[in-house]
């Protein structure tokens, strides 16, 4: 959300621009002193601004001529966060992060100068094709680089209403809004509080909605397991049924049944056979047995124990 007055352009002469040279001046705060330092051998990049190149410097990013005044600026940040008890760190890496912890939260903030139009500086080849082609010579008027204005960030971060940027405007220079900046910082870190804490109970309400989908599936899963086995049980019960019918049906129409054989068995014995093996697939055989060995003990029937013969792997 840049204001009107944070919008590059053509570099004008900008207030404080009396600062002298910083090197060898006492006062300075350890992390301006050894981002100044990061400076002396840091070349341009490619669109002319330069980052300190030692360890864990400030996050400043800024031509040559503009490094003196950005650090001058950062150490009167550091100075005012640290009075005022907020916590200033920088992160190592190949980028340093420079972290303000406010209220508890932390906000990366960057001091960086912004690219606009400068005047375009004609070469001698240039200067010739502009006198003999006038008006088509396609020399540039403008060129792409630092404007020397400044910019006080709060990075990585937005949130809608509330500003994130303070820079150099044409009546006011990025000196002057220090004070600004760091009223922005608390306003900054009570939105990200807002933030994280929806988040959170945005989570909260994911994980809970996850956690009855997941309860949700393990009672269908549970319920298809059981009609399953209900289905064998019942399909395991008709056969045994069936297979007794059979049974009972030759008994009755088998006049000589020791003459007759099944699959090279003696009738009798298959018989017996068919009729064990019906028992041993009949769900309810073992709840049988178990009844009629209480009964002919003079006892009523343990349902519990029937139960558990019947189905031990019911609940």
């Amino acid at each position: 959300m840049n204001s009107t007055e944070d919008r590059p352009s053509i570099a004008p002469e900008v207030e404080s621009k009396e600062v002298h040279t910083l090197r060898g001046e006492e006062g300075l705060h350890p992390l301006a002193e050894r981002t100044l330092r990061g400076f002396t051998r840091a070349k341009p990049g490619d669109d002319g601004r330069l980052r300190p190149t030692n360890v864990r410097p400030l996050d400043i990013l800024v031509s040559q001529e503009s490094v003196e005044r950005a650090v001058r600026i950062m150490d009167k940040v550091l100075k005012v966060l640290e009075a005022a008890g907020r916590k200033v760190s920088v992160s190592q890496g190949d980028r340093s992060l420079t972290t303000v912890t406010v209220d508890g939260e932390e906000l990366c903030i960057r001091l960086y100068e912004r690219i606009g139009r400068v005047n375009h500086t004609p070469t001698d080849e240039e200067r010739i094709r502009i006198k003999k082609y006038p008006g088509i010579h396609a020399v540039p008027e403008w060129d792409e680089g630092p404007s020397g204005k400044l910019t006080l960030a709060v990075i990585n971060e937005e949130f809608r209403g509330v500003r994130m940027r303070w820079g150099d405007g044409r009546s006011h220079s990025l000196e002057r809004k220090v004070g600004d900046f760091i009223e922005g910082l608390i306003e900054a870190a009570k939105a990200k509080k807002a933030w994280r804490e929806e988040r959170e109970k945005q989570q909260a309400r994911w994980e809970e909605a996850r956690r009855r989908e997941e309860e949700a599936a393990s009672r269908r899963y549970e319920e298809q397991q059981r009609a399953r086995e209900l289905t064998e049980q019942i399909d395991r019960w008709s056969r045994s049924r069936r297979i007794r019918e059979y049974i009972a049906d030759l008994r009755e129409n088998a006049l000589q049944p020791e003459i007759w054989t099944i699959s090279k068995v003696p009738l009798l014995e298959w018989m017996d056979w068919a009729l064990r093996y019906a028992d041993s697939i009949d769900p309810v055989a073992p709840i049988r047995k178990a009844r009629q060995a209480k009964l002919s003990n003079g006892g009523g029937p343990d349902y519990k124990r029937i139960i558990e013969l019947s189905n031990p792997s019911l609940p």
